[in-house]
């Protein structure tokens, strides 16, 4: 199943999730795809992005 569009409004939100209200309901099939990829990212703070970039940065992975 390829990727779709979907608007809508976060309506919650805690430290790790939020819920969202989506404008048009989602169709089942796609509701079930996108549970099934599960590509979320969870959410880094300061110093692990700080540390990610500064571990880029020694193994030369940054591009000037």
């Amino acid at each position: 199943m390829g990727d779709f569009d979907a608007f809508g409004m976060i309506v919650w939100a805690s430290l790790r999730t939020c819920g969202v209200r989506f404008y048009e309901p989602l169709k089942a099939q796609v509701l079930i795809a996108t549970r099934d990829r599960n590509d979320v990212e969870p959410v880094q703070t300061n110093k692990d992005r700080a540390r990610h970039e500064a571990r880029n940065f020694v193994q030369g992975l940054v591009k000037r």
